[in-house]
């Protein structure tokens, strides 16, 4: 389902449903089971009481699992996200990380515009297999310090569970710049992207990437942030 369409709903059932209907397990159950067409609906829903139990692996095949279950987007990046970020690209830059890469679409645009580029996620899912790519975490990011003029990460903060460490770590690979995007979203805890961390206002962003040199915008029901690494 295109993720405008999704927003848009998530938008309504965050805001718009009192909070004893948003959070009752009886009223979200049949969306569950609608979005995961019937299949592991319960794992699903009890997922906030059993992540922090899970190993990095056994998150990586739920998640797996799941999306292969569920009506899956080409990618959860907004084109009005995508060239928001290329935007404030500084243009001087050269190199570019995309920790938490995915099928490999934000590289693509980063390339196409002449940067050098490198994935990096859990597994190796790029549509482009001459793309250069590192097998690694957001919470041990395996480059050295200041490897990359660019970092930048999109949907993935929402899903770590150290939050903390995985900022510290798109910020120590950083030469010049970083760029994230995540759902501006509230917590609940019946959420079928089955999310981790929420950023419903920008505050919960900004504050932990500690950085003063920033720009963030809210981009069609998205963050979008970008911030100038110090000297």
């Amino acid at each position: 389902m295109d993720r405008r369409i999704t927003n848009k709903i998530r938008y309504f059932l965050d805001e718009w449903l009192p909070p004893v209907l948003r959070d009752n397990r009886y009223f979200m159950s049949p969306l569950f089971f609608l979005w995961f067409r019937g299949r592991n609906v319960r794992q699903a829903m009890e997922f906030k009481s059993n992540f922090h139990k899970m190993t990095e692996q056994d998150m990586t095949r739920l998640y797996d699992g799941l999306k292969e279950q569920s009506k899956i987007r080409e990618s959860d990046l907004l084109p009005e996200c995508r060239d928001l970020m290329l935007a404030w690209t500084d243009p001087d830059c050269r190199t570019v990380l995309d920790v938490g890469c995915g099928r490999g679409h934000l590289l693509k645009a980063y390339a196409e515009r002449g940067y050098k580029v490198t994935g990096c996620d859990l597994v190796n899912n790029l549509d482009d297999p001459v793309t250069p790519f590192t097998l690694g975490s957001i919470e041990e990011v395996p480059f050295p310090d200041k490897s990359f003029d660019v970092v930048v990460c999109s949907h993935t903060l929402e899903h770590v569970v150290h939050l903390a460490k995985a900022v510290a770590e798109l910020k120590r690979v950083a030469r010049r710049q970083l760029l994230v995007c995540v759902p501006r979203q509230r917590y609940h805890y019946y959420t079928m992207d089955m999310h981790i961390q929420f950023f419903p206002t920008e505050a919960y962003l900004v504050a932990p990437f500690e950085l003063e040199d920033y720009r963030i915008k809210d981009c069609g029901g998205d963050w979008v942030y970008m911030a100038f690494m110090p000297s």
